[in-house]
């Protein structure tokens, strides 16, 4: 890891750098106190102070952004084991790290852990994200995720709630609203919380200056988290007209999470496989209508313990390879879009006095999205992390262990790698 001072300039020079207007140029990126100094032409001189960091012609984009996922929740764990699930996300965050993840929004874990995790990272103690966090899963008794949640039932409850998260430094507030997939019984459309709890909650969510994201599958529970007032939905599988025009009318943001449902669906076995492989069409279908209605959306992968944590490169290449996204446009989504979202100002773009959040790809994403997950460098903050360097040390995946031939689907993702038990 270099851990450059604030008062000295890093050069990454040799590089093709993905540009605002979304097209790659020659260009050496300057680093200084942990801000973007600078975007100049590749032949550029430099003074002899300035410590520069040879890219050799690969690829630099901004750093990467996942609007859902969950570094301190692990599924094998429950919420009794927040201790174990506490030392776990500090891997986690390590993983996302290295997949060129350089912000998340954290939908729900174990308590603090997300905070801290945070908190950590910040001073550098840590190798970990930038994370906006929600805390703890809030659901109806007997919910979806009651087992690794809190249950709150009624309007009072579910402010009291509110404010428990607020007091402990989140900055969003997670509700489950619908069911979901965590086994073949669940309804994933059922209505779970009622307009007045959430009302409730929203209503805290705004005098305390948070917002507030809702688990949302059907129709009838998108529209109702809609108007009772919450910022996002999250997942949307079932999205119809109706259901688009309440997010796009409360100006309320999708999350449609098309990577996890599709990493299940390709698992050898899974008890909810074959719910998540009839998800593809109507989630495509979902998003399609959203964006015909004009409803804002990002990017989002449901990455946690338990999954591939990289799964926002899936997310990335699934847009592109299935939805029809361009690279360009799918990258500036996971970087100044999603930042947009969430209200980040000077984050998800290379641009001079922005946030040193970068990733260097060997290769070019534009002329295949598979290369977005040839990561072999991250800057985080001003930290730059060479994981040619250090990954092998750290057990975590290497490019060697990316293109391994027999890959499913010949898609030679982190995800599909996980599945084939390589990448630890």
């Amino acid at each position: 890891m270099n851990t450059a001072r604030d008062d000295q300039t890093t050069a990454f020079v040799n590089a093709r750098v993905f540009l605002p207007d979304g097209t790659l140029a020659p260009r050496t990126v300057l680093v200084r106190g942990g801000l973007i100094d600078g975007v100049i032409d590749a032949d550029s001189p430099l003074g002899a102070e300035i410590v520069t960091i040879d890219c050799a012609g690969r690829t630099i984009v901004p750093g990467l952004i996942d609007l859902h996922a969950h570094p301190s929740a692990h599924a094998r764990l429950d919420k009794d084991r927040a201790v174990d699930q506490t030392i776990y996300s500090v891997r986690h965050a390590l993983r996302l790290l290295r997949a060129g993840v350089t912000t998340i929004r954290a939908l729900g874990g174990a308590g603090r852990a997300d905070r801290v995790l945070d908190e950590l990272g910040r001073q550098g103690l840590i190798a970990a994200p930038r994370i906006v966090s929600a805390g703890h899963f809030l659901c109806i008794t007997g919910g979806h995720a009651s087992g690794n949640g809190i249950e709150v039932d009624g309007a009072d409850a579910l402010r009291k709630a509110v404010r428990a998260e607020v007091r402990d430094g989140h900055r969003w507030v997670k509700l489950m609203c619908s069911g979901g997939f965590d086994h073949a019984e669940e309804s994933p459309s059922a209505m779970q919380f009622s307009p007045a709890e959430v009302r409730a909650a929203c209503e805290e969510a705004e005098a305390l200056g948070v917002r507030v994201a809702a688990h949302a599958h059907g129709s009838a529970p998108i529209i109702m988290a809609s108007e009772a007032g919450v910022d996002s939905i999250e997942h949307g599988s079932f999205v119809d007209r109706d259901a688009a025009r309440a997010m796009r009318d409360n100006d309320v943001f999708l999350v449609p999470t098309f990577s996890i449902y599709d990493n299940v669906a390709a698992r050898v076995s899974h008890p909810t496989k074959e719910q998540s492989a009839a998800l593809a069409e109507p989630k495509r279908r979902s998003l399609e209508v959203a964006i015909e209605e004009g409803v804002a959306w990002g990017l989002g992968s449901d990455a946690q313990g338990g999954s591939p944590l990289e799964l926002l490169l899936d997310e990335i290449i699934i847009l592109v390879e299935k939805i029809g996204l361009s690279p360009a446009d799918a990258i500036a989504k996971a970087s100044r879009g999603n930042a947009e979202l969430l209200g980040l100002d000077g984050v998800g773009s290379i641009e001079r006095g922005y946030v040193a959040d970068l990733v260097v790809i060997d290769g070019d994403p534009l002329a295949d999205i598979q290369n977005i997950a040839r990561v072999v460098g991250t800057v985080s903050t001003g930290r730059y992390y060479d994981w040619e360097a250090i990954a092998p040390s750290l057990n975590l995946w290497t490019l060697e262990t990316l293109d391994v031939p027999d890959a499913p689907d010949g898609r030679r993702t982190p995800s599909r790698l996980w599945d084939l038990h390589i990448t630890p």
